[in-house]
């Protein structure tokens, strides 16, 4: 039998450790839940446990991206591709907690991925989520470019690629924006509350577009700011 290489190794490693971490999501959050019913929320212990987990789960969320690059690059046997593609609905099923709970979302390639390969994407839901949380973290950075003792800690060739990064991450957002939200806004496929959310949305968009400039990102489409003022057509009844 072939010895395994380093690489199989960390692949396998890493694919089941996302898979456990994403499957302890739903004990997680009743921990916490729990905690919160109790009057326990604001207390040491679950303080110091919601900061250990966020910090361990921003680095499952990068080796969850390692992964994603191993399988679109062909560097994963076809059972680690099996065992990846196996874990893409659970990652799925698992975006409303991740949504809940303020967790950092996977990459735009990771959800890309998993429409691609298990033909259900994320929820409208998710999105509203995604699009503000995201859209939320600009004037702060705004402010960090503003920093003139920060920058003068990083390289020219890093602020340059930090630039590029936040560039083309909002493009992305706004093509999510787009896609994702201002399609079935109009096609009738939102509820009353994800209409009220969506346009609240927008505004913060709206509020955010003097700093998006200065930033010179892109902005929304016409398109899409117009959305605002339009009425919802024929809202999606909620159960």
């Amino acid at each position: 039998m072939a010895q395994k290489t380093a690489h199989d190794a960390m692949v396998e490693r890493s694919l089941r450790s996302v898979r456990r971490n994403f499957e302890a999501l739903p004990y997680i959050e009743e921990r916490w839940q729990r905690a919160r019913r109790e009057g326990r929320e604001d207390s040491d212990d679950v303080v110091v446990d919601k900061m250990g987990f966020r910090a361990e789960w921003d680095d499952l969320i990068d080796r969850l991206d390692c992964l994603q690059d191993c399988y679109a690059r062909g560097e994963m046997t076809p059972d680690q591709r099996r065992a990846y593609e196996e874990t893409l609905p659970l990652i799925r099923e698992m975006l409303p907690i991740i949504a809940r709970q303020d967790l950092t979302p996977p990459r735009r390639g990771i959800l890309d991925q998993m429409a691609a390969t298990t033909g259900i994407g994320a929820d409208i839901d998710f999105y509203l989520w995604l699009v503000r949380r995201r859209a939320e973290t600009l004037p702060r950075v705004e402010r960090h470019r503003a920093d003139s003792r920060l920058q003068a800690t990083f390289t020219d060739d890093e602020l340059l690629a930090e630039e590029i990064g936040i560039r083309d991450e909002w493009r992305d957002l706004m093509h999510r924006l787009e896609h994702e939200l201002h399609a079935p806004f109009q096609a009738g496929r939102m509820s009353a509350v994800q209409t009220d959310q969506y346009r609240a949305l927008l505004a913060l968009v709206r509020e955010l577009l003097p700093v998006t400039e200065r930033l010179r990102l892109a902005p929304p489409s016409d398109a899409v700011l117009a959305d605002t003022a339009s009425a919802a057509p024929h809202p999606a009844k909620t159960a």
